[in-house]
């Protein structure tokens, strides 16, 4: 059953340097996703103001990462990060195999 993903996350106040970075430095954020760690699809990207999004692209069963990333006003784009997550498989056993009925 294929299942929506719904991230949060908070934005840096700080660049690489330790020096301060404000909302209104930013740019946006952009979020991917991956089911093997080497090929990400853009899903979105989201203004300072939205630390919160609802991705709909029906992921099935199994790994996948969601890579966050986000981009200053000059352009200039932080480390990567990439959450890992597990879309569970909560369907229900499958049925009984090879039932013999035997008259006694």
């Amino acid at each position: 059953m294929a299942r929506n993903v719904n991230v949060t996350w908070d934005l840096p106040t700080t660049r690489e340097s330790g020096g301060e970075l404000l909302p209104s430095d930013i740019l946006h954020t952009e979020a991917s996703i991956s089911v093997d760690g080497v090929t990400f699809t853009v899903l979105n990207t989201f203004l300072p103001s939205q630390t919160q999004a609802l991705f709909m692209p029906d992921v099935d069963l199994g790994d996948w990462i969601v890579r966050l990333v986000v981009v200053d006003k000059a352009l200039r784009r932080s480390v990567v990060v990439d959450t890992p997550f597990n879309v569970p498989d909560e369907t229900a056993p499958g049925t009984v195999l090879n039932v013999v009925v035997t008259l006694v």
